[in-house]
């Protein structure tokens, strides 16, 4: 896992297409150009944005963007603070104890054949390193001082 930050504003979109999810929709682009503060151009490809955070990820809207590397190069947008005080900030932990214990179940039965124990003890290790990512996704987004983060926090929708 590799986090990632960048700010400024998206000014083109590539193809989408919103998957249902196991907690709730998914939009996936195939690339997103991104310029930075600085003026640096950037094209993010195979990105995927959790329906929280792709709510509020706008063209040309000035915002902080927070990006996680996954497996195949896929990166998922886990958090966005817009320019106008909105913020949002999805945990994506359920799906990778999901990916974890699939990764477990297609180990076992391939270990009788000895080559499903490596991956049945890969798939140990992401259960074990999963709520670490988490730790340090959240203080990637909401920081090490407690005040800032309860303000973001208060600026987020709350889900019911």
């Amino acid at each position: 896992m590799r986090l990632m930050e960048f700010e400024g504003e998206a000014v083109a979109f590539g193809i989408s297409e919103i998957s249902a999810f196991n907690d709730g929709s998914l939009t996936e682009y195939s690339s997103v150009e991104f310029v930075e503060t600085t003026g640096r151009r950037i094209l993010i490809e195979n990105v995927n944005f959790m329906n929280e955070v792709g709510r509020l990820f706008e063209l040309n809207e000035p915002c902080r963007i927070y990006l996680m590397t996954g497996k195949k190069n896929v990166k998922i947008a886990f958090g966005i603070k817009r320019a106008d005080g909105q913020a949002a900030y999805q945990s994506i932990h359920k799906v990778e104890i999901y990916s974890a214990l699939m990764t477990i179940g297609m180990g076992i039965p391939l270990s009788l054949f000895l080559i499903g124990i490596p991956v049945a003890l890969y798939g140990l290790y992401l259960l074990v390193r999963a709520p670490f990512n988490e730790k340090a996704r959240r203080r990637a987004f909401y920081g090490e001082d407690p005040i800032v983060a309860r303000q973001l926090k208060a600026s987020e929708i709350v889900r019911i």
